[in-house]
């Protein structure tokens, strides 16, 4: 996988209300370094795949200086992935400042209909600690958070598990856009099955 930029990809051209978000971290805690932040926009009732995307690789040493922390069993897992993953998420070039990258996520979420993670008592929760660290509000209200990781739970999980690159935030923010859009088509299906009979 070659190594990603920080960018702003311009990939479909058409409305999009929803937005997928994910962070690889140095640990499991609500005050974690958040190391990269992926973001993008998706219609999760079409197969039309994500949209404006967001990447950004997060200072690193200016998070320790607010006392956000790696915790062991995070470091070690980082350990078992593969070297390109690896150096993506830690190489210390190209990093935004914390108030940089949170203000951008501010700015890519706005109006957005609802706020979609791989379970948000992850990505969402350690955003928002990082967000009231620095005194910014955080960019969408409680009830617009939705979870893919109970969507695929319940619906199935349609994610190609052949995809390379994972856990890479933008990759998997794209990974797990196809997943969702995978399940509604299959609620909208049934819903309408429901509804002609």
């Amino acid at each position: 996988m070659p190594v990603m930029q920080n960018m702003l990809l311009n990939t479909v051209k058409i409305t999009m209300t929803d937005v997928m978000i994910d962070i690889e971290t140095a640990g499991d805690c609500d005050n974690a370094i958040v190391l990269t932040l992926g973001a993008a926009k998706f219609d999760p009732n079409s197969l039309s795949g994500p949209g404006d995307s967001l990447y950004m690789r997060i200072d690193i040493e200016e998070q320790e200086q607010l006392g956000r922390v790696k915790t062991d069993s995070t470091i070690a897992w980082w350990d078992t992935q593969p070297i390109d993953v690896r150096e993506e998420a830690w190489s210390p070039y190209d990093r935004h400042s914390v108030i940089d990258a949170l203000s951008q996520l501010q700015s890519f979420v706005k109006g957005s209909s609802a706020i979609w993670s791989q379970g948000p008592l992850f990505d969402i929760i350690i955003l928002q600690h990082l967000y009231q660290q620095i005194g910014l509000r955080k960019p969408w209200r409680y009830n617009a958070i939705r979870d893919s990781r109970t969507l695929f739970k319940t619906v199935g999980d349609f994610r190609d598990r052949s995809t390379q690159g994972l856990h890479n935030a933008l990759v998997d923010a794209h990974h797990q856009i196809l997943g969702v859009q995978r399940c509604m088509q299959i609620i909208n299906r049934n819903k309408a099955e429901d509804t002609s009979t």
